[in-house]
C-alpha cells in the first residue's frame, strides 16, 4: 500500500463512516494506553538512528524532531507530503518519514460501541498525533542542550 493514503486499502467506505461512529462513542485514550504505540515509534525511530550511523550518517535528534512534525501535519491534513532535501541526509529522513507515516495502518485498536460490541479499527488521526505528539516531547527531553 502506498504511504499516501492510511486508511485500510480493503475497508469500503461505509467502513470508515463506521469506524468514525465509533471513535465518537470510544473512552478518551489515556497516556498509558498509548503505551505499545509510542514504544514501537521509538523502537523504529531507534533503529534507523542506528541504521543512519552503520551508514555514517549522523543524524541529530532534532532531524527526527523535523520528521516527526511532518508526520503530525500529514496526520492533520491527509492532502499533505513532506519534502526533504535531495541530501543523503534528506534521502535517510525521507525513509524514515515514509516508514512512520505507514504505521497507523498497520496498528489496532478495540473500540466499544455503546451497543457492548466491541470492534478492531485502525488508529483514529487524533490517536495517532497523540502518540506522535508523546514521542516528539521524549525526544526533546532526551537531546542534550546545544551551544
Amino acid at each position: 500500500m502506498s504511504s499516501d493514503r492510511h486508511l485500510h486499502s480493503l475497508a469500503p467506505a461505509a467502513v470508515k463512516s463506521d469506524k468514525d461512529v465509533m471513535e465518537e462513542e470510544a473512552r478518551p485514550v489515556s497516556r498509558r494506553d498509548l503505551g505499545p504505540v509510542i514504544r514501537k515509534l521509538g523502537v523504529l525511530l531507534g533503529e534507523a538512528l542506528a541504521e543512519a550511523n552503520k551508514s555514517g550518517v549522523g543524524l541529530p535528534l532534532s532531524s527526527l524532531v523535523i520528521v516527526i512534525d511532518e508526520a503530525i501535519k500529514e496526520a492533520s491534513d491527509l492532502e499533505y507530503r513532506a519534502k526533504f532535501p535531495k541530501t543523503v541526509e534528506g534521502v535517510f529522513l525521507s525513509g524514515i518519514y515514509d516508514e512512520l507515516v505507514q504505521q497507523p495502518s498497520n496498528i489496532f485498536d478495540i473500540v466499544t460501541r455503546s451497543d457492548g460490541k466491541s470492534y478492531y479499527v485502525p488508529l483514529s488521526s487524533g490517536v495517532w498525533i497523540r502518540c506522535l505528539q508523546e514521542v516528539r516531547k521524549s525526544l526533546m527531553v532526551d537531546r542534550p542542550q546545544e551551544g
